[in-house]
Formats: structure tokens, sequence, C-alpha cells
């Protein structure tokens, strides 16, 4: 190894493959061979979602000079990474879960919701009674 240091091997399906180690060195038939489907990776349709939620809203307008388009482009970034709600994360923003704000977002809203339900048996009992 050099320098020492221990290394990990990832490979395209997320899994580690442990380090070579002096007394089994790393050579090419001290590893699995897999073969991968690429266009079968999960990572890759979100990325196809993301340009095509790009191309959508970027297409709507003519732009005149690269500056503008550029600027279009980060304010699209900038949106959809901070202020647009994913519904794959249970609609939050990618800043709320990488910041940790996901479990205290989900519990407030779920206290809305029992509250608001309590609120409308309460209305709808009303109504039945009189």
């Amino acid at each position: 190894m050099p320098n020492g240091r221990d290394y990990m091997i990832l490979v395209d399906t997320s899994e580690e493959v442990p380090p070579p180690t002096p007394s089994t060195p790393c050579t090419l038939s001290s590893f699995r061979r897999r073969l991968l489907n690429i266009r079968k990776n999960i990572l890759e349709g979100k990325i196809e979602r993301y340009h095509r939620s790009m191309k959508n809203i970027l297409l709507l307008e003519n732009y005149y000079s690269p500056g503008e388009s550029t600027e279009q482009t980060d304010l699209l970034i900038e949106y959809y990474n901070n202020h647009r709600y994913h519904s794959a994360s249970n609609n939050l923003t990618p800043a709320d879960v990488y910041y940790g704000k996901g479990r205290e977002i989900l519990t407030r809203r779920e206290r809305i919701k029992k509250n608001t339900m309590l609120q409308r048996r309460r209305y709808n009992c009303a109504l039945k009674v009189a």
C-alpha cells in the first residue's frame, strides 16, 4: 500500500470490496467479476429526471445572450436544490434533508394533521347534533 494507507475499492453496485493486504496482493483474479447493466442504475434515472425538469423550464423562454441563459440556469439550480419540494424525500427540499431539518418538519406536519382532523371531527359532530 502506498504511504501505508488502506484503500477501499468501490464498485458500481455500491458494495465495498475490502482492500488488498500484503499477504493477499491485488490481482485481477482476487476480485469477483460481475457484468453490470449501466442503464439500470437508479441514480441515472434521477439525473435524467433532473435534466428533463431543467429543460422543460429553460426552453420556455428565448435567451439572446449566453450570460442570460447561464444566469437563468443558476437561478433554476438554486430553486431546484433549495426551494422545490421533492416527492421522493417526503416532500422536503434537498436543503432541509441535507441540514437535518427533515425529521422536525415531518413531526410538525404530523402534529398539524392530527389537530386538523380533530377540528374536523368536532365540527362534523356539531353539525350532526344541530
